[in-house]
C-alpha cells in the first residue's frame, strides 16, 4: 500500500556528498504541521535506501508506515 508523502511532507533534496563527480542526494521529510521552533530540537527519522540500482526509489513511500 503506497503512502501519498506530498500531502503530510514538504521534501528538500539536498546533496550531502560528491565522490569521483557522482552526487549522493538526501531527501529530507518535513512534516507540514510542524511549526518551526529554534529553541526546540525534533527527532528525526532515517532510513537508507538499499535498492542496489535495481528496485525503489529515495525515498520509496512503500517503506513509510502510515504515520
Amino acid at each position: 500500500m503506497s503512502v501519498d508523502l506530498s500531502a503530510h511532507f514538504n521534501r528538500i533534496n539536498l546533496v550531502y556528498k560528491t565522490l569521483d563527480g557522482i552526487s549522493f542526494e538526501a531527501a529530507v521529510l518535513i512534516p507540514k504541521s510542524l511549526t518551526p521552533d529554534p529553541d526546540k530540537s525534533y527527532p528525526i527519522i532515517v532510513h537508507f535506501h538499499g535498492g542496489a540500482l535495481i528496485v525503489g526509489t529515495n525515498p520509496d513511500p512503500s517503506f513509510f508506515a502510515r504515520w
